[in-house]
């Protein structure tokens, strides 16, 4: 800016210049007459620029000024406080903003360069780095010459400086809004390339100006510091007290209390700090960034109510934390996840863990926990058993469930050991040994009772130890007896041996025969061992041959046998059987113990050696001589059906049997369906939920459907049919669902149950 823009004081040489209207149009004008570079500026810069030549306002009163009040509001701002701002002080500062920094540099460098001979050349070398012996050399003078020469031009400038109405440097920190660090960027628009530099040589040469500002050498900057006190950081101290991981956004904050300690600008401690770090993602780190340093910061900031293993949903939430954060490259599996937050995260549920930072318990409740295990008198201590027992002192805490308390014990120590589920007064004793001894002592005791002496097992927790208690025999009904109580008179082991190899031999038994035949055969051996049911006879049976037999419940085989299934078992009996019944197959089921959950799952067990052929019967594929060849003909001719009938066909509507192959019986839709399961994937098929033997629950799909269960699929339709032809009322859907296939005699449950078909202003809506 320039002097030119200023108004004549003789204009307001009236004694009525400082009254309002008159003060504030001067204002007005003066202002209006800068340049946007400086009246857009803040304020508050320019009056400690002001304030650093004339002394004429309090710093306070500066500091009190608003943060971001522009040079061009301030008339405003002095009309709203009149009578604090309307002063020839306020006027000064107006007259003062009219300035052109480069015509200060230049008063000030002119006189430097014609001080003595060489300066000019010197600076000029000096600022595109040239070292003193250089310049020595290349002016023929001594290098400690051009060193007085420097020391000289150096002083010389600064005692100009000190002389001018206007701090350049705090110029340019009020020209920068107030910045605190100012680098060649911020400089140039102000002072152009050449004073920009000369300036910067200058500043460089000293430590500090009025403790106002100096050049940091290392960051290549001009900083202000407004204190008195000294601005060196111990560069060791400084990196033990850097956080090893800081996001890139909150360094400062947690650099703020050491730069208050130290009177350090804050800003500038950031910059030197970011030297020490590595940077990845969002992340500044000082060592390798491992899997552990980067979970243990997620489960703290992300999941301070903890964080849940094998889930795959907070997998998933986690991983994204670690994209996103991190910008992770390597592979990152749930396993892992989970394998390091169950390690550096506290136990607060069932499989969930909590941060360290997030657990905090009293010590009164610590020493119950203590206390109650010193006290106790068995040496396994169930870890349910402690929480029970001491739930009422756990009110109001953190302690919810036995799974905290865990957490708890282990996080804050225990003088005895512990594994999963229990705490060891002494090693030599584990829970195995406790409950082998509970049992032999009882002889034969159930669950239940079991609970009364262990009240935090469950059975889970009893079948979890059966494998470590090999004396231990499981007699069914969820009861247990110990060996030790069997008893093997004379030649019992031997002869019950050699009569189960023999009855086994064909084929195996089940323990349902094995005891109508122990009754007959060895009826002593039952009644002394109280043996009244088939289920406790596998298990002694189990117990006293496990090495010799294979026990596959309720099967008992010969070795070479293998594991016996249910519908291995039920082939067996239709080994020699070319067509069965349906009646005839579930006897064979009844008189020898196989079991079967339904009409469905049995036609699904024997399957694919044999198919149903209507409502009552079974025949061997074998026998039908049914071929690959049978099969894809058959599988063609549905397909072309399904297309037809919008991508699906229920196995009852298909009417048309005179393009399929001639079979040896007559086709029905039990046939149907038997022959497209043996298709692999030729033609999908969903099966309807129905207890009907009268017609075959199968659906035959295309690729028009995705669905893989069948009331998803049945929901589909039903809404695509509403939409081209409304139904209004539940009967007319029935009716349209049993025409379809798509059930037998009931409205599908789920239908109903779901609250998928509603009324709404007596409007059928379908959802």
């Amino acid at each position: 800016s320039s002097n030119n823009n200023s108004l004549p004081d003789s204009e307001y040489d009236s004694n009525s210049f400082f009254n309002t209207d008159s003060f504030f149009d001067y204002m007005n004008k003066k202002i209006k007459a800068l340049p946007s570079e400086i009246k857009n500026k803040r304020l508050q810069p320019f009056m400690l620029a002001y304030n650093l030549k004339t002394k004429e306002y309090s710093t306070s009163a500066i500091n009190k000024l608003p943060k971001q009040l522009t040079i061009n509001d301030f008339p405003t701002y002095v009309m709203n406080n009149q009578k604090k701002y309307i002063n020839e002080k306020t006027k000064n500062f107006i007259d003062w903003l009219h300035f052109d920094l480069k015509v200060v540099m230049k008063n000030i460098i002119n006189p430097v360069i014609k001080a003595q001979k060489n300066t000019s050349d010197i600076i000029s070398e000096r600022l595109v780095n040239k070292t003193l012996d250089d310049i020595g050399k290349s002016l023929k003078i001594t290098r400690q010459r051009v060193q007085q020469i420097e020391k000289k031009a150096v002083s010389f400038f600064f005692n100009k400086y000190k002389k001018q109405p206007y701090d350049i440097g705090m110029m340019l920190y009020a020209l920068n809004n107030g910045e605190q660090f100012l680098k060649y960027q911020n400089i140039k628009p102000y002072l152009g390339d050449e004073f920009t530099n000369t300036f910067i040589f200058f500043v460089s040469k000293i430590k500090s100006y009025n403790n106002l500002f100096y050049f940091d050498t290392e960051n290549n900057m001009i900083v202000f510091n407004f204190s008195d006190a000294p601005v060196k950081l111990n560069e060791k101290d400084f990196l033990k007290y850097l956080p090893n991981l800081v996001h890139e956004d909150k360094l400062k904050d947690e650099l703020s209390a050491l730069a208050k300690e130290t009177h350090y600008p804050a800003d500038l401690m950031v910059i030197k700090a970011k030297k020490f770090y590595r940077h990845t993602g969002k992340f500044l780190h000082k060592y390798v960034l491992t899997s552990g340093v980067m979970y243990d910061y997620i489960l703290k900031e992300y999941f301070k109510d903890g964080f849940k293993i094998a889930d795959d949903k907070e997998y998933k939430k986690f991983k994204h934390y670690i994209d996103d954060l991190f910008n992770y490259k390597g592979i990152v599996t749930s396993r892992s996840i989970d394998a390091v937050i169950s390690r550096i995260g506290v136990l607060c549920g069932r499989g969930k863990y909590m941060h360290p930072v997030y657990v905090h318990v009293d010590q009164n409740i610590l020493d119950s926990i203590y206390d109650f295990i010193d006290s106790c008198d068995h040496n396994v201590i169930p870890i349910k058993e402690i929480f029970e027992k001491l739930k009422p002192k756990f009110k109001g805490t953190q302690i919810k469930d036995h799974y905290f308390l865990k957490g708890i014990i282990k996080y804050y120590g225990c003088k005895y050991s512990m594994n999963k589920d229990y705490v060891l007064k002494d090693t030599k004793i584990n829970m195995p040994y406790v409950f082998d001894s509970f049992i032999k002592e009882k002889g034969e005791i159930s669950y239940e009772d079991i609970r009364q002496k262990f009240p935090s097992f469950n059975y889970s927790n009893i079948s979890l130890l059966l494998p470590q208690c090999p004396n231990i025999i499981s007699v069914g009904n969820t009861t247990l007896m110990h060996a030790s109580k069997l008893l093997i008179t004379g030649n019992d082991y031997k002869n019950i041996k050699a009569y189960i190899k023999d009855t086994c031999a064909k084929f195996p038994v089940s323990s349902r025969r094995m005891f109508s035949l122990f009754e007959d055969k060895f009826l002593d051996f039952l009644i002394k061992n109280n043996i009244n049911k088939h289920a406790k006879l596998f298990g002694i049976l189990k117990f006293l041959f496990k090495n010799e037999f294979v026990f596959s419940r309720p099967y008992i085989s010969l070795k070479k046998f293998g594991v016996i299934t249910n519908r291995s078992a039920l082939l067996h009996y239709l080994e020699n059987v070319d067509k069965s019944s349906l009646d005839d197959m579930l006897k064979i089921c009844v008189d020898n113990g196989i079991r079967y959950h339904s009409i469905a799952g049995l036609v699904e067990a024997v399957r694919p050696d044999f198919i149903r052929i209507d409502g009552k019967s079974f025949m061997r594929s074998s026998t039908l001589n049914i071929t690959d060849k049978t099969i894809d003909k058959v599988a063609k001719v549905i397909q072309t059906a399904v297309d037809k009938h919008d991508g699906y066909l229920a196995a009852k509507n298909f009417k048309d049997y005179s393009e399929l192959p001639k079979l040896s019986i007559k086709w029905n839709d039990f046939l149907l369906e038997g022959i497209m399961m043996l298709a692999d994937s030729k033609v999908r098929i969903l099966k309807i939920s129905t207890t009907s033997t009268e017609y075959s629950a199968a659906i035959f799909v295309n690729e028009l459907h995705d669905e893989k269960e069948i009331n998803p699929f049945i929901l589909k339709l039903l809404k695509n049919e509403h939409k081209k032809n409304p139904f209004n009322s539940i009967e007319q859907i029935l009716e349209w669902l049993k025409q379809e296939g798509l059930c037998n005699i009931k409205m599908p449950e789920f239908l109903l149950s779901g609250n998928h078909i509603v009324y709404e202003n007596n409007k059928l809506i379908i959802k």
